[in-house]
């Protein structure tokens, strides 16, 4: 039994598509983790206790607070990519490299073997 080589690669993008979209599920997830944290930093340096803090812990709550906005910024930024490509997974990605793939068919024999060119 043998299967054309399309079909195996648009297999593939739908697999591909759906760990994206899992990986996009997990990253929103840790998203709202890290806009918890956040708020829990902001609200500690704005409060009476964080104001009286000493200058060295203020000085690392404030590190702690712009590395957690570089975290959300950038989680944000792979929840973007994540979705971007189940998208293109899920739609068949499209382009000139499908159009190429559509020329040169492989049949995958249950071996595992190829035959190029065979139909």
């Amino acid at each position: 039994r043998a299967t054309r080589g399309g079909k195996r690669q648009c297999s593939a993008r739908a697999r591909v598509a759906a760990i994206a979209m899992q990986s996009a599920e997990e990253l929103k997830s840790s998203l709202a983790e890290y806009r918890e944290q956040l708020a829990a930093v902001e609200a500690h340096l704005g409060s009476d206790e964080g104001k009286e803090l000493p200058e060295a812990e203020r000085a690392e709550l404030d590190k702690v607070r712009g590395d957690l906005v570089d975290v959300i910024t950038m989680t944000e930024e792979l929840v973007r990519d994540a979705e971007a490509v189940a998208g293109d997974g899920a739609t068949g990605g499209g382009g000139e490299a499908e159009e190429e793939d559509e020329g040169d068919e492989l049949l995958i024999f249950e071996d595992g073997a190829g035959a190029p060119g065979a139909a």
